[in-house]
């Protein structure tokens, strides 16, 4: 029984993992394609755990806020 528990368990942090790793890749893979401009430079954090931008960023990234 442990065997099939340990398994189990190697199975689950497999897949967690790998899904983080690809979520990590593909951040770096988007990242360089992005302009450096200030505060549009968006970290790897926010691309692994994407929070919905705020009003007023959302409006600065359109470049409607001219400051």
């Amino acid at each position: 029984m442990e065997l099939v528990a340990l398994i189990a368990g190697f199975i689950i942090v497999y897949v967690l993992g790998v899904n983080v790793v690809i979520r990590f890749m593909r951040a770096l893979l988007r990242f360089p394609q992005r302009k450096q401009r200030g505060s549009e430079w968006r970290s790897h954090e926010d691309f692994l755990f994407r929070k919905p931008l705020d009003r007023y960023e959302r409006r600065e990234r359109k470049g409607r806020i001219r400051n």
